[in-house]
């Protein structure tokens, strides 16, 4: 006689392949809320997407109980959104084709995105007491934010920049000391955790939120002469930048730029792709230099430029 799934078990197959869907999604939704953070750094946008992407892929991990395609989901959507910009890059610096560009992108995308399956592998293999203290999430990012070698050393604490109270505690343990609060907060908002636990991730927030604005007044109350900085910006176009012919036009735009903002004191800064020529690192005078010497007088200057040694 023919195996017939019963009902019970026909339910059951349907509700774990609900499960996975639905976890599946919020994963896919995390990525989406990081790339959005990165895309507007600095805000509170970026503040609270952050959140919200700590929350979502904590919620898809502890639905799918640790699902490295949920990781690996996340991961990809978020990176191939926020650095989108690198196939231009590619393209133009190293004039490759639109496919080999694309295809390096792409393969850049699925390497830094294992840094969110480092991140599920250390979950899933953490002790079992670690498990239960509540912070089995949080410990895990951390450590996998730590030991990958991402070329963009962005971590989930960089999207809180706005959120300036809890930016703050990174003066304690690095920005790691963030993402490590966002996930820890995160889980216990999601799990069947106890109240202590959950007491004690709350309190240790709002004691880093007190931390923070502690250090705020203090640092406010300080007295000393401010420093005036200006940081010029032309906006050449990448294509007037890297033209021969464009170099001394280009030079000029700048010191134009700086001439406006010339004032007794003030630090100007120009990016280090202005000055193209090789400046001798034993020069003791602005004005032995071909370009330095258009230099306004009478400021200090911050330029970045090739040096070489007699």
């Amino acid at each position: 006689m023919p195996f017939q799934e019963s009902p019970k078990s026909e339910n059951s197959k349907s509700s774990k392949d609900a499960n996975k869907l639905a976890s599946l999604l919020l994963a896919s939704l995390s990525g989406l809320l990081l790339a959005l953070a990165w895309m507007s750094p600095g805000t509170w946008l970026c503040a609270v997407a952050g959140w919200l992407f700590a929350f979502c892929l904590s919620a898809s991990i502890l639905k799918s109980e640790g699902s490295y395609l949920n990781g690996f989901v996340a991961g990809v959507l978020a990176l191939g959104l926020a650095i989108r910009w690198l196939y231009h890059t590619i393209s133009y610096f190293g004039g490759i084709g639109p496919f080999l560009s694309m295809l390096l992108m792409g393969i850049f995308t699925v390497l830094s995105a294992l840094q969110f399956v480092l991140f599920v592998f250390f979950y899933r293999n953490l002790p079992p007491i670690l498990r239960k203290t509540g912070m089995g999430l949080a410990i895990a990012w951390v450590c996998a934010e730590f030991i990958f070698p991402g070329l963009f050393p962005w971590f989930a604490g960089h999207t809180q920049i706005a959120f300036l109270p809890f930016a703050q505690i990174a003066d304690i343990a690095g920005v790691q000391l963030i993402s490590f609060m966002m996930f820890w907060v995160s889980e216990q908002l999601l799990s069947s955790s106890t109240r202590l636990k959950r007491l004690c991730a709350f309190s240790a927030f709002a004691l880093f939120l007190i931390y923070g604005l502690g250090c705020i007044a203090y640092y406010s109350k300080l007295t000393g002469p401010l420093q005036a900085v200006a940081v010029i910006q032309a906006n050449i176009s990448i294509e007037d930048k890297h033209n021969v012919a464009m170099i001394q036009t280009n030079v000029k735009r700048y010191v134009e730029l700086s001439k406006e903002v010339q004032k007794p004191g003030t630090l100007i800064i120009w990016p280090e792709s202005v000055v193209t020529e090789a400046i001798y690192d034993k020069m003791q005078n602005a004005s032995q230099s071909k370009t330095l010497s258009l230099l306004p007088e009478g400021n200090p200057f911050i330029v970045g430029a090739l040096s070489f040694e007699s």
